[in-house]
């Protein structure tokens, strides 16, 4: 056997149940088959052989994004007006010239930054009277002008017009133009199934690829953006591999219930290496805002206000069994501790009545908050993995009292949290995983500020949570996540030996190259 290519002259951090470190590894097709030292591969070089000397460069896993959206990405970055780094002036002027651009009556979205205010309704009224304008600030909470309502056969009569969401209504009776989990109410028209798998391919390049991101975890937003996926993967043209786990309704971007999935037979794992079906999402409460906490559920804040509940325990349980059941990995959107017990005990109890044990059911946007009411040893003994967002601790966070992003606390009790971005893009620096990483790591927001040292973790713990935890959170540890003979050939090569980088600079490491299946993308 001889290799197709071969690296050699750099640093290989295997991240390896050992941590063993090579200089030199070799790949036969899609997949690793020796590592060691240039005299180790020496005998696999033929002729046809690419040899790359990587002059002292440093190789990774290809690192796994656990929780991503793609295609709302997509939207921002190529086919709406994207301001997530503009100021609050910023997005009133962008709006103000497509006004300026467009016909009357064609709808115009902006994506703004992920904490920046909203313009007011009466604002957008005045500045665009003749066209429909949402200003989203992440997908789950937007603002919209009354155009954009009456365009919609919206009414304050029905703020709830689906399980889950609200359009808030002000004293006076009328819109307040804020809407919570229902931008999918809103009649904004779709791209071409041609404009949309551009902007997919191009977009996984741009956020994923470039920063060394191999495979990405992926809630499609529509049944169109589900086949332009399946359509770049048949055309081989998909820049990062992709494994789906659709929403189920009543929430935003709902794809398909249940029963469309298991009365198949559909199984998590169907597909190939480029293109798989790993499961379903559902959500136990809302975003941040609208979380389901033990405060807001007890009389602390007005449960009208807060905690969007989209489905009943019951529900839940019934949706958690069947799915465990039927063999579809189940992921569980719960923001609050309220709605993190009710996932745990649904957890527990589909567990019970199934049999099953390593079903690895997922809990979305666990230990952000590092809620005392939840005990992580009893996570850990029904078999959860927690999907936390260690990007966003560089954000400036409210201040509850509550330590935030326990990864310490996580690991110490067995856990195996899986790195992810949430990636949106409506907070385009954070994709990167290194971002991520430096946050785990160092434990400083954006203003510099150490945001609870004491659940600080080392660095390897740390890229392990983007490589081999990512991949054992959908199953795939067995193929990636490590570099060792056997598994695909998905590599990140870096500028810099991350072990030499300062902590507080790990986000400025840079990648040279991302080699996914053998291959440089």
């Amino acid at each position: 056997m001889t290799a197709t290519l071969v690296l050699h002259n750099g640093t290989v951090h295997t991240l390896n149940r050992s941590g063993s470190i090579h200089s030199a590894v070799a790949i036969n097709g899609e997949t690793i088959v020796r590592v060691g030292d240039l005299d180790a591969v020496r005998d696999l070089i033929g002729r046809e052989t690419e040899v790359i000397d990587l002059d002292g460069r440093t190789v990774l896993p290809g690192f796994v994004d656990a929780h991503t959206h793609l295609e709302v990405t997509a939207h921002i970055r190529r086919l709406w007006i994207d301001a997530t780094l503009s100021s609050p002036a910023e997005v009133i002027e962008a709006i103000e010239q497509a006004v300026r651009s467009r016909p009357p009556g064609e709808w115009i979205v902006v994506s703004s930054g992920f904490r920046e205010p909203l313009p007011a309704k009466a604002v957008l009224d005045k500045i665009a009277p003749q066209h429909p304008v949402i200003v989203r600030r992440t997908m789950h909470v937007q603002m919209a002008n009354s155009l954009a309502f009456g365009r919609s056969g919206l009414s304050p009569s029905n703020p709830r017009p689906k399980p889950g969401c609200r359009l808030e209504i002000g004293p006076d009776g009328e819109f307040t133009g804020l809407v919570e989990e229902a931008f999918d109410l809103f009649a904004v028209p779709e791209p071409s199934p041609q404009q949309l798998q551009a902007a997919l391919a191009d977009t996984a390049r741009e956020m994923f690829t470039s920063h060394g991101v191999t495979t990405i975890y992926d809630m499609p937003a529509s049944v169109e953006g589900v086949r332009c996926l399946q359509r770049l993967a048949s055309a081989r043209a998909l820049p990062v591999r992709v494994r789906l786990h659709p929403i189920l309704p009543p929430v935003h971007q709902g794809i398909a219930p249940l029963s469309h999935y298991t009365d198949i037979g559909l199984l998590s794992g169907f597909g190939d290496d480029w293109l798989r079906f790993g499961g379903v999402k559902l959500f136990v409460d809302g975003h941040e805002r609208a979380a389901a906490t033990n405060d807001a559920m007890h009389g602390g804040r007005d449960q009208s206000r807060y905690a969007l509940l989209p489905r009943t325990y019951e529900q839940l349980v019934r949706e958690v069994t069947v799915a465990m059941a039927g063999g579809v990995q189940i992921w569980l959107h719960a923001w609050g501790d309220y709605a993190q017990q009710l996932a745990i005990e649904a957890v527990e109890e589909a567990s019970r009545a199934t049999g099953i044990t390593d079903h690895r059911t997922r809990i979305e946007h666990m230990l952000n908050a590092g809620y005392t009411s939840i005990d992580l040893d009893r996570v850990r003994a029904a078999g959860i993995v927690p999907v936390p967002q260690a990007s966003f601790l560089k954000g400036d966070q409210p201040t509850d009292g509550l330590p935030k992003y326990v990864f310490r606390d996580a690991i110490d009790h067995g856990l195996r949290p899986a790195g992810s971005s949430d990636c949106t893009g409506s907070q385009p620096t954070l994709v990167n995983p290194w971002v991520g990483i430096e946050a785990m790591v160092a434990r400083t927001n954006k203003s510099g500020i150490t945001v609870d040292a004491g659940q600080a973790i080392g660095l390897t713990d740390a890229l392990r949570v983007y490589t081999g935890n990512s991949a054992y959170a959908g199953f795939e540890e067995h193929v990636k996540g490590s570099i060792e003979p056997g598994k695909l050939a998905d590599l990140a090569v870096v500028e810099t030996d991350p072990y030499t980088v300062p902590a507080d600079e790990l986000a400025s490491i840079k990648t040279a190259m991302t080699i996914i299946g053998g291959n440089s993308r």
